[in-house]
């Protein structure tokens, strides 16, 4: 099997480095070299030229252009052209890390009989595809690392410098959503385990420091200040603690519904919203005072909220006045209203992203795109294409680093992505 490496000029900009793999498929003796596609050649990131050459066009009834994405298993597309032409324009190229191209003749007085020309295939060598499963994923923007979190208690750190995984660590029976702190100088990962251990690694190089038993099954962390809140949960017995990272004991435990994520209020030391599920499924906003102590029972919202509500993770508002969720881009205020619908169409999204800087939501989509909007006033800004299905984007000096799946991971969880992919974008 032959490989080419081919390196395109600035303005032929469709790839950095694209490897093309030429093999024949037309095994027959009396037909040999029937159809011949040539080199294609690629312009920008979204146009192909196709030219061939047909040695007895007499033969054939009709020729099709066959398009194979290799994505998600689909079927290839089949693209009809006229018997006379020998050369076509694609300017709907496939978005994704692998694709080709082989053309089809189909023979006269047969039903169904053709023959294949030799195909080309394109690697996108840009993308990074792992084997992991993640339940969750966090950024550490500071040391430009992603943990990718998998439910058998497998972490992975990603380099994105290096674009590589640099260490994985199993760790406890599954983890719950995960959070950062500083403690004596030393970045720590607080891991919350279903076995009711509150394991504390060193954010940098994932090797353990000290471990917690808190009690009965963890679900989520949030840190503040060295004291972490942690939702605790077995049967009907839940409660959220403010735990002291330098003690190791608990402050303060109070009684709530099963909490299945906790997230910090932007902009507030004190203040938690928290997804939770009971015999009606609500948010939760929980409020502390200076002393880590419950200020009063927490406000609820139990109304009829989307299927996949568990599914997707919720973000808080740059400002800290109303929270993201659902496949639907539902936002809710810290007054329980529900106040708006992202903007749109048909898309659904998969996550969000809140870049404070820039005052953007940033989600991403079933229809491989990221749209951005404006955080304010929910006015629909851009969108920016992916090549696999986004599962989560970060922002990293300035570009996108996004976390796909090879398959479309919308209508259910990460978990369910065959790999992952990673791949810079612009922004």
């Amino acid at each position: 099997m032959k490989k080419i490496l081919i390196i395109f000029l600035a303005f032929i900009a469709f790839t950095a480095a694209c490897k093309k793999e030429e093999t024949s498929t037309d095994s027959s003796t009396d037909f040999k070299d029937a159809i011949i596609l040539n080199e294609p050649k690629i312009y920008g990131d979204s146009v192909v030229v196709l030219t061939w050459s047909i040695k007895d066009r007499s033969k054939f009834k009709s020729i099709v252009i066959i398009r194979n994405d290799n994505i998600n298993n689909a079927p290839p597309s089949f693209i009809g052209v006229s018997l006379d032409s020998s050369q076509y324009i694609d300017t709907l190229i496939p978005y994704c890390p692998r694709f080709d191209y082989n053309i089809r003749g189909y023979i006269k007085g047969t039903n169904s009989q053709f023959y294949f020309s030799n195909s080309y295939y394109f690697f996108d060598n840009e993308i990074s595809k792992f084997e992991i499963k993640p339940t969750n994923i966090l950024h550490d923007k500071e040391n430009k690392f992603i943990y990718f979190f998998e439910s058998n208690g497998n972490i992975s750190l990603y380099d994105i410098a290096k674009k590589a995984i640099i260490k994985t660590v199993t760790i406890g029976n599954g983890n719950g959503n995960c959070d950062f702190g500083y403690y004596n100088g030393v970045q720590e990962l607080y891991i919350p385990d279903d076995n009711g251990w509150l394991y504390v690694y060193d954010a940098q190089n994932l090797t353990e420091i000290t471990k917690f038993n808190v009690g009965n099954s963890l679900t989520s962390v949030v840190e503040n200040n060295n004291i972490l809140f942690i939702s605790n949960t077995l049967g009907f017995d839940n409660s959220l603690i403010a735990f002291d990272r330098a003690t190791g004991k608990n402050i303060s435990t109070q009684v709530t519904d099963k909490i299945v994520c906790l997230k910090k209020v932007s902009n507030s030391q004190t203040n938690l919203w928290a997804l939770c599920e009971s015999s009606w499924n609500n948010f939760s906003y929980f409020q502390y005072d200076n002393q880590n102590n419950p200020i009063n029972s927490p406000n609820q919202l139990s109304l009829t909220f989307p299927a996949d509500i568990f599914t997707f993770p919720f973000e808080s508002s740059p400002q800290g006045n109303y929270m993201l969720f659902s496949s639907g881009g539902n936002i809710i205020t810290q007054d329980y209203i529900i106040k708006y619908n992202l903007p749109k169409g048909s898309y659904k999204f998969s996550s969000f992203t809140i870049d404070k800087e820039n005052n953007r939501i940033l989600g991403t989509t079933s229809s491989k795109t990221i749209e951005v909007y404006d955080a304010t006033t929910f006015k629909f800004i851009k969108s920016i294409r992916t090549k696999t299905y986004p599962m989560h984007v970060v922002i990293q000096n300035k570009r996108l680093i996004c976390v796909g799946s090879l398959v479309n991971i919308v209508n259910d969880s990460y978990s369910n992505a065959d790999k992952i992919t990673v791949e810079e974008l612009k922004y």
